[in-house]
């Protein structure tokens, strides 16, 4: 028996010289057990950690894996067939790892397996897998897309952790749970779908993800929500999970359903300036809004009844902040490092400031502080060496009797006012009407009373000239024009639904006939091109109406009832006409325009008119010539000279020696007759014969 066993001893040592020592002596290679049927082999000529066997790996620590020594050369990680499970810590910041290739026989992924892989980039999952383990993935800086294969029900916390090139993450609907800080500190993370299956999503799951525009939820998810500005919430929206980060509009209106705003709800939203909380939030979770660093505009509402630790901490914009008598409770920290914070009211329901409360808020000056307060935490004013007045609502001998903790020096140091009173108003409104403001009286029971919130009168809102809010009336009745009910007064100008009217000697209105109007019965009224009404002698037709000559009008031209002068072009409605000597428009003849009659018109296109003959239509329309009219080109009335190029709505024409246009032959065309004309691609032309068809056009082979 000893014999034998001698002899088995042997045959072991054997095997392990043969089998162990050579390949741990290699100079390329190394090589052990990391399974019970698992081994590694490392390849140092191509640094790439091979996984072979079957069954799972074992578990490991930070720093007890048997490729230790190796962990900073290795850059491709291949595992084989029939491996069933990745060991915790198994890659633990393995950091120049590239590549990871892993069989689909892969079930297990364990705790912090790829912790630190912070050149990976890539990595498939394969779909055996049903749970992506606490801190799997965490500070794989460079992996920049994920998808989660379809049998996982839970990625742990801190799972994908600080991957701050993470653009895309695909969540498949097996999906149940997603941990605390799940994918904390994603920076590059645009957007998440949040699956159907989700019922468990941690308050910290998606915390400082700043490119997070929106958060989209599977409508068919029987748990959580979201809004139109991309906000998560529970599926009633009676909490107010998660606002994206990267959402760049400055203010936000929590919807009224809310009554609990979630655990770093607010976070780090830096573009949020305005938040609007309605008066259905109950609770405020700790960290809610911590570093909305931009947020100015904020009010705690009355309904709240407990606030949590480092809700509004390093908001640095906040400036003034009130606790509303409904808090009963608030923890530790809750307005640290509000920096710019130098007004505070604490309301009647707490009995305690708690520690930290103020801490670092160094523009800190005044604090209103209720005689509900007993204690006040340490250092719950540490830093806060500006505080200059205290009012406290209670007595001399009240104050002293408060419990006030260490680290307090700037309370103690502060001016307190004692018997302070803060009003509270109970408000009755006023309403508009037609033509009365509204406002709201506000009465404190001390007697003090204001009034504000002024709203514009209503205007009367007219229907068939009688008013449907109070029934006055305005129009026209029994000759007479009323506004408001009031009957306008004599000798005055009223304007009536873009009509003119004026108002006689009786009050009533002039009609069928003229009438002059002083300048001080115009009383503001414009034509309804918004020119001046002057002084002078007006027709009113039939109806009242005021007639305002515009235009030609028998062989005359009026500009607001006015007939211009003789010796001018003018322009009406884009047509330029000539008042001749009698002050009448010039028809169907020529007539020579002088330079100091031309009167700044100008041609249609806006160039200039210059002093020469011109012809006028039997309607007296000035005629100018442009383009090939007779034989002749004419630009703007003038006639070109001869031998030259021209082009004329995209046709190019010769001018001959006696000012006619080339028709039907040959011209030899000399450089610089060319004139800089091109042909229509733009092409240019140079000096030769050319042929030019029956009607002058050049043409081109």
């Amino acid at each position: 028996m000893k014999k034998a066993t001698k002899i088995l001893s042997i045959i072991l040592a054997i095997l392990m010289v043969i089998f162990i020592i050579p390949i741990t002596a290699s100079a390329t290679t190394y090589s052990g057990a990391c399974g019970e049927n698992v081994i590694w082999i490392y390849d140092d000529t191509t640094c790439t950690l091979t996984i072979s066997g079957t069954g799972d790996m074992y578990d490991y620590k930070s720093t007890n894996r048997p490729w230790e020594i190796y962990k900073n050369k290795i850059k491709s990680v291949v595992v084989n067939d029939d491996i069933t499970k990745i060991g915790a810590y198994a890659f633990y910041r393995t950091g120049k790892v590239e590549s990871i290739t892993l069989p689909v026989s892969i079930s297990e992924l364990g705790e912090k397996a790829f912790y630190g892989c912070e050149s990976l980039t890539s990595i498939v999952l394969p779909d055996k897998i049903t749970l992506i383990d606490d801190w799997t993935f965490a500070y794989c800086e460079n992996l920049t897309s994920i998808t989660i294969p379809n049998k996982v029900t839970t990625i742990g916390d801190y799972a994908f952790s600080d991957c701050y090139n993470l653009v895309t993450v695909t969540i498949s609907d097996s999906v149940t749970t997603i941990g605390d800080s799940a994918f904390a500190s994603c920076e590059s993370l645009e957007s998440v779908i949040i699956p159907k299956g989700a019922s468990s999503i941690a308050e910290n799951a998606f915390s400082n993800c700043y490119s997070i525009t929106s958060i989209t939820v599977d409508k068919d998810n029987q748990h959580y929500s979201n809004d139109e500005h991309g906000v998560l919430f529970n599926k009633d929206k009676t909490t107010l999970v998660r606002y994206p980060i990267g959402n760049n509009k400055a203010k936000y209106t929590i919807p009224d359903s809310v009554t609990v705003i979630g655990n770093s709800a607010f976070s780090s939203c830096s573009n949020l300036t305005n938040i609007t909380m309605p008066d259905s939030v109950k609770k405020i979770e700790e960290e809610a809004f911590i570093s909305c660093s931009n947020l100015t505009d904020f009010k705690i509402s009355n309904s709240v009844t407990t606030i949590g630790e480092w809700a509004f901490a390093y908001c640095d914009s906040l400036t003034s902040i009130e606790i509303p008598d409904s808090v009963a409770a608030f923890d530790v920290s809750v307005f640290r490092n509000c920096h710019n914070l130098t007004t505070v009211i604490i309301g009647k329901g707490m009995t305690t400031i708690p520690a930290t409360t103020f801490m670092y808020c160094y523009n800190l000056t005044t604090i209103v502080i209720s005689n509900s307060i007993m204690s006040i935490g340490s250092a719950a004013f540490d830093e806060c060496y500006n505080l200059k007045d205290v009012y406290y609502m209670g007595t001399e001998e009240s104050w002293k009797a408060l419990s006030i903790g260490g680290s307090n020096d700037p309370l103690r140091m502060a001016k307190v006012h004692y018997n302070y009173h803060i009003h509270k108003y109970n408000s009755v409104v006023t309403e508009p009407t037609c033509t009365e403001k509204g406002y709201t009286a506000y009465t404190c029971e001390c007697g003090h009373s204001y009034v504000d919130d002024y709203v514009d009168a209503l205007g009367h809102n007219y229907k068939n000239g009688v008013c449907d809010i109070c029934g006055v009336f305005t129009g026209f009745k029994d000759n007479h024009i009323y506004k408001d009910g009031v009957m306008q007064k004599a000798y005055q100008l009223v304007e009536v639904d873009g009509d003119i009217y004026y108002i006689g000697d009786r009050h009533e209105i002039i009609k069928g006939r003229k009438a002059y109007v002083k300048e001080d019965r115009i009383n503001g009224v414009t034509c309804t091109d918004g020119t001046p009404i002057t002084a002078g002698w007006y027709e009113f037709d039939e109806n009242g109406k005021m007639v305002v000559l515009n235009g030609v009008v028998d062989n005359h031209i009026y500009k607001n009832n006015t007939m211009l002068k003789a010796y001018q072009l003018v322009e009406v409605d884009g047509d330029i006409y000539y008042i001749g000597d009698r002050h009448e428009i010039i028809k169907g003849r020529k007539a020579y325009v002088k330079e100091d009659r031309i009167n700044g018109v100008t041609c249609t296109d806006g160039t200039p008119i210059t002093a020469g003959w011109y012809e006028f239509d039997e309607n007296g329309k000035m005629v100018i010539l442009n383009g090939v009219v007779d034989n002749h080109v004419y630009k703007n009335n003038t006639m070109l000279k001869a031998y030259q190029l021209v082009e004329v709505d995209g046709d190019i024409y010769y001018i001959g020696d006696r000012h006619e246009i080339i028709k039907g032959r040959k011209a030899y065309v000399k450089e610089d007759r060319i004139n800089g004309v091109t042909f229509a691609d733009g092409t240019p032309i140079s000096a030769g014969y050319y042929e030019f068809d029956s009607d002058g056009k050049l043409i081109i082979e």
